[in-house]
């Protein structure tokens, strides 16, 4: 069965969904963030008064913004409610011989309880998170990692199963004659023999179409 990679897939381009929610998402992790946040947000929070130009640098606008005061109820809020689910240990199975990985669940040090933390207060904060599985490169040894990805780096996903069938993912970037995709971190430098690979598909579906 013959299969095409589409070429020309700007995974950095958001969906729309993404687009729509961006300016709720941004209030949501300012509010979550504090005071700080809020204030170097300026007019976006704080609008200025008669006679304010937040435009000038030294105009009394911002003597007003640091004046102002934020009660930071929403971390304290999400901190309470994180408290209260993890109030007793997790009790974690895993497999013999995998104490090491729960240790070191992420490769940066955390432990899988403070990582399920993480997670919880990234959903209750946002409303959705991510977290990826993905396993090291040679010459490391190789072992699983999670990896969690903020509500603003998840720039387009749609999955679901219905009646035992995975409905397709990213379908704002569907080709309906070329249904193979390549997806690949935006964030992260891509391996030299991933991008061999991929242009290497690339130029083979791009012959195929044209033959």
């Amino acid at each position: 069965m013959a299969a095409a990679l589409t070429a020309k897939i700007d995974v950095s381009t958001p969906s729309a969904d993404y687009n729509r929610m961006a300016d709720r998402w941004r209030t949501a992790r300012d509010c979550s963030e504090g005071s700080n946040a809020i204030k170097a947000a300026g007019t976006r929070y704080l609008p200025p008064l008669a006679g304010h130009n937040p435009r000038v640098r030294n105009d009394p606008y911002w003597s007003y913004v640091a004046r102002a005061l934020f009660y930071n109820i929403t971390a304290r809020t999400v901190d309470s409610l994180v408290g209260m689910v993890f109030r007793r240990p997790p009790v974690i199975a895993n497999p013999p011989g995998s104490d090491d990985l729960m240790a070191d669940i992420d490769l940066m040090g955390r432990p899988l309880e403070d990582f399920s933390k993480a997670l919880l207060r990234e959903v209750m904060t946002m409303g959705r998170a991510a977290v990826l599985v993905d396993h090291t490169r040679p010459p490391s040894d190789l072992r699983p990692y999670f990896r969690l990805y903020p509500s603003e780096d998840i720039l387009d996903v749609v999955e679901d199963v219905i009646g035992g069938a995975v409905v397709p993912i990213l379908t704002d970037w569907a080709d309906e004659r070329f249904p193979l995709y390549a997806l690949m971190p935006s964030r992260h430098q891509r391996a030299a023999r991933v991008r061999a690979f991929v242009d290497f598909v690339v130029e083979v579906i791009a012959a195929r179409r044209a033959g």
